[in-house]
């Protein structure tokens, strides 16, 4: 029976390009990656999906692209511990250790270029629209941070610090206990945003999650970053994801995989539902917090519909550059080389 994946994102747009922690998931002790490198329409996501699904009873962590998110950018295969990723711009990935810990598979040698001589003109054209989208939607993004950044500053000026590191410490010891060695960190990328806005993928619900709930960032955010140190000082090797549209990110999910135990933040961004939620509210002197950032956050979600609109044309013109390559790309040997990574797959398995 198929095991059910993981779902992240490679990572994610911010206000000073691209951010991505993934290249520490590539450097895993033990892993193999595969590197993929190729323009639109070469297969990429295809050949990901492809190897997926070949090992979907295996365990799997699918990490999607913010950009186009019916599009995979890498997928790990937690038994025959491999990694096969999108290694092309925004995300560039390089074979640092080639040959024995990843190896560099060029599918762009598979394009007919004798096909696209003719669309020459329009293709370049596609590009440059495309990069000019993108270039919008980091603006926008650098403006949205900047008003994030603003109501965070603001309203950490009247936490009730002591109380809230106090009651964070405490609440933890709650589930998890001192197993009396140095805890571990690794950082995926579960929210991002996309086309539709600022999404979270699914978690798996085996966990308990439990929303952090403050509209002024601030004291959800210092209670994340104190429930981790926490559980890390305990011993506990735990899963962090930052949100990207802070200047300096600010940690929005906690995972504990031992404990089967989630924390989430709930917010302006985050606009979750959980049954179990921590309100940050008493935290703060709220008169005083409120006041002047209401339209703030008004700006900040206005913006953020902006940055879905400027996303999403950039992937239809995306889908229309991808178009050209599709129809020059020869596919039966996109299908060999799948069909050759798949069969090497196969062999590392014990």
């Amino acid at each position: 029976m198929d095991k059910k994946a993981d779902l992240y994102f490679l990572g994610g747009s911010a206000a000073r390009g691209f951010v991505t922690r993934f290249n520490d998931i590539i450097k895993t002790k033990g892993y193999f990656t595969y590197i993929l490198k190729g323009g639109p329409g070469t297969g990429k996501s295809t050949l990901i999906k492809k190897a997926a699904k070949s090992f979907s009873d295996a365990g799997t962590e699918l990490y999607y692209c913010a950009s186009d998110i019916s599009s995979l950018d890498a997928v790990l295969l937690k038994e025959p511990k491999v990694i096969i990723v999108d290694g092309t711009a925004p995300h560039i990935f390089d074979a640092e250790e080639p040959g024995v810990s990843q190896c560099l598979v060029n599918l762009g040698e598979f394009w007919d270029r004798e096909k696209l001589i003719p669309h020459e003109e329009k293709i370049r054209s596609l590009f440059e629209e495309n990069k000019r989208f993108h270039r919008h939607a980091k603006r926008l993004i650098a403006a949205m941070t900047s008003l994030n950044g603003s109501i965070y500053e603001f309203a950490e000026e009247f936490i009730d610090l002591p109380t809230l590191t106090h009651f964070s410490k405490e609440y933890i010891k709650k589930w998890a206990l001192n197993k009396n060695k140095t805890g571990r960190v690794v950082y995926k990328q579960l929210s991002a945003i996309t086309q539709n806005g600022y999404i979270t993928q699914q978690v798996d619900d085996s966990y308990l999650r439990i929303g952090i709930k403050d509209g002024f960032y601030a004291a959800g955010g210092l209670m994340m970053k104190e429930i981790a140190e926490t559980l890390i000082s305990l011993g506990y090797e735990i899963t962090l994801s930052e949100c990207n549209m802070f200047f300096e990110n600010i940690i929005e999910h906690i995972f504990v995989p031992e404990l089967k135990l989630c924390f989430s933040a709930v917010n302006n961004l985050n606009k979750l539902g959980f049954e179990d939620v921590v309100d940050c509210e008493s935290f703060y002197d709220h008169s005083q917090c409120e006041e002047g950032m209401i339209s703030a956050r008004e700006m900040a979600s206005v913006i953020e519909k902006d940055i879905a609109s400027a996303i999403k044309k950039a992937l239809e013109v995306h889908n229309e550059l991808e178009s050209y390559y599709v129809k020059a790309l020869d596919f039966d040997s996109l299908d060999r080389k799948t069909f050759e990574i798949i069969s090497e797959i196969h062999k590392r398995i014990k």
